[in-house]
């Protein structure tokens, strides 16, 4: 979507709200997927604490684990590593970081992906590749093996990357120790 686009839904969804709330009701805003990953919400939000008000996020099962869950596999084990990647750039250097990786809000250049992925998968041993989209929804679609990657499709896609005995002197990644929970 084109950015102004998205800024003028997010300032609509905000009057709508603010509106709402200065009539005394109270308000839900119902999200699939994440809450507090890559959601809409977020922006909105931000709006509505700069402009006063106070809100509260009530968490669900996120995707990634609903997703993990209907594949059978743990998102890490031990002190594996677990990263998440929007979207499908930088898909070659992404694939590169240790540990399980996740991919999510794959729209566009799905198909480039998947071929970077497959790629992966043939020059690397001990690579798992599996996905759901519309993971607890009409249309699911389960894909348990790179065999049967292809056929996931949709903004609802989550596809799961572990193994690639990749050491950590191969892998870039980025740590946040600045973070105050770090």
């Amino acid at each position: 979507r084109n950015a102004s686009v998205k800024e003028e839904r997010h300032k609509e969804i905000f009057e709508k709200t603010v509106k709402l709330l200065d009539e005394g009701k109270n308000v839900a805003f119902l999200a699939l997927g994440d809450v507090m990953l890559y959601a809409t919400y977020e922006y909105v939000y931000e709006k509505l604490l700069a402009a006063g008000y106070e809100s509260e996020f009530i968490p669900g099962i996120t995707s990634i684990q609903a997703v993990c869950a209907k594949l059978n596999i743990p998102i890490a084990i031990d002190k594996e590593q677990v990263h998440i990647f929007p979207g499908t750039s930088n898909i070659k250097e992404n694939l590169r970081t240790p540990g399980t990786k996740i991919f999510m809000k794959t729209k566009d250049s799905f198909e480039e992906m998947i071929s970077e992925i497959k790629e992966f998968a043939s020059t690397h041993e001990g690579v798992t590749v599996c996905g759901v989209s519309n993971c607890g929804m009409p249309g699911e679609i389960v894909a348990k093996s790179i065999d049967e990657i292809d056929k996931l499709t949709g903004y609802f896609t989550v596809i799961i990357v572990k193994g690639g005995n990749l050491s950590s002197s191969d892998a870039t990644y980025f740590e946040n120790r600045q973070c105050k929970y770090y």
